[in-house]
């Protein structure tokens, strides 16, 4: 079993909030993803971010865990 790694970081100017994710499974390449969204709150955009790197991570076969690191 493999411990996927997701780190993320949201960021809103003029209304528009960009989320990016990169998911680490050892031995893998980096998945990146990137999210825009417009007229959300800074916390419902940092909550969909996290939601996301850890849907993704978990549809990965044999993944026994998922760490977050969250930034902001």
């Amino acid at each position: 079993m493999n411990i996927a790694v997701v780190v993320s970081d949201v960021s809103i100017k003029d209304q528009v909030a960009t989320s990016i994710t990169y998911t680490h499974i050892y031995n893998n390449p980096i998945i990146q993803t990137i999210h825009h969204a417009i007229n959300v709150t800074f916390t419902e955009v940092e909550l969909f971010t996290i939601t996301c790197g850890i849907n993704q991570a978990t549809q990965i076969a044999n993944i026994g865990g998922v760490a977050g690191v969250v930034g902001g």
